[in-house]
Order: C-alpha cells, then sequence, then structure tokens
C-alpha cells in the first residue's frame, strides 16, 4: 500500500526527534543568521588589514602596538569576529594608511539641521562591556550656519 504525501509527512513527524531550542548549535545558528550582513563587511575589512599587513611587512604584533591594544583585538579583526566601531577603523586607517570605508561629505545645503555632537564618557567594566548615557539625549540639533553669501545677500 502506498501512502500519500500528506500520512508520510505525518509519520515522519510523529518519528522525528524534536530538535532542543537551546542547543549550542542552533543558537549559533541564530546568531550568524542575525549578524550576516555586518559580518560580511568585517570579512572585507578583515582582508584589506591583511592585505595591508603583507605588503607592508608588518606583524600583527606590531599593529597591535601601533594601535595601543592586546595582540587577541587583532586576531578578532583579522578574522573578522569583531564588530568595529568607526572609531577603530579610523585609527586603523591611520596606522596602515589605507582606506577601509569612504563616506561622501556633504554638499553646501544638503541638509537643514546639523547635529552638535557633545563627548560623552564611557566607563568599561571588567568584562568590557561598555555602560553609556542614551546617545540621543546628548546630541541636539542646530542650525545650520548661513554661509558667507547667504549674509552678504541679507545685508544688502
Amino acid at each position: 500500500m502506498t501512502l500519500t504525501k500528506e500520512e508520510r509527512l505525518k509519520k515522519l513527524k510523529e518519528i522525528a526527534i524534536p530538535v532542543d531550542p537551546n542547543a549550542e548549535w542552533r543558537q549559533r545558528a541564530e546568531k550568524a543568521a542575525e549578524n550576516k550582513e555586518w559580518e560580511e563587511d568585517a570579512f572585507i575589512i578583515a582582508f584589506k588589514v591583511l592585505d595591508a599587513l603583507k605588503a607592508q611587512s608588518i606583524t600583527q604584533r606590531d599593529l597591535a602596538q601601533r594601535l595601543g591594544v592586546k595582540p587577541q583585538a587583532i586576531t578578532k579583526i583579522v578574522k573578522g569576529r569583531q564588530n568595529l566601531t568607526l572609531g577603530t577603523m579610523r585609527k586603523l586607517e591611520a596606522a596602515l594608511g589605507i582606506s577601509l570605508i569612504s563616506l561622501s561629505k556633504p554638499v553646501e545645503n544638503q541638509y537643514k539641521y546639523m547635529v552638535k555632537m557633545v563627548p560623552i564618557n564611557i566607563h568599561y567594566s571588567t568584562t568590557s562591556r561598555i555602560y553609556h548615557n542614551d546617545v540621543a539625549s546628548m546630541t541636539k540639533k542646530v542650525r545650520k550656519p548661513k554661509s558667507t553669501l547667504q549674509r552678504l545677500k541679507q545685508s544688502a
């Protein structure tokens, strides 16, 4: 006797072993799916850093000394496991003399408002987690100053 597709599926579900939702492999897979986009960028940056190190005959330990970090931090970067901040990327660029990212500068009158950044204090715990105040509450919108040409037109 031949079973229908629905009957075979039902029988398979009855004998299948349920998956533990807390299984380590499942958690790693879910985390990888969530972080896929930034991990791809991290690998691109890792390859650029490795190429620069090789081209300049610099060791990872030398780069760590230039940046004032532990060699393990550089290992994470070159393996694509580090979610880098813009500041860290700029430090890497300066230390290696390369460009990792490029941002276009705004043209005149592109933005109606500019954001004035206020310095924040960052406190590090012994577990290296960063605690800081809400950045949104530390920034405020300010009107963009008028250009010299606009001021001359108003006074005329």
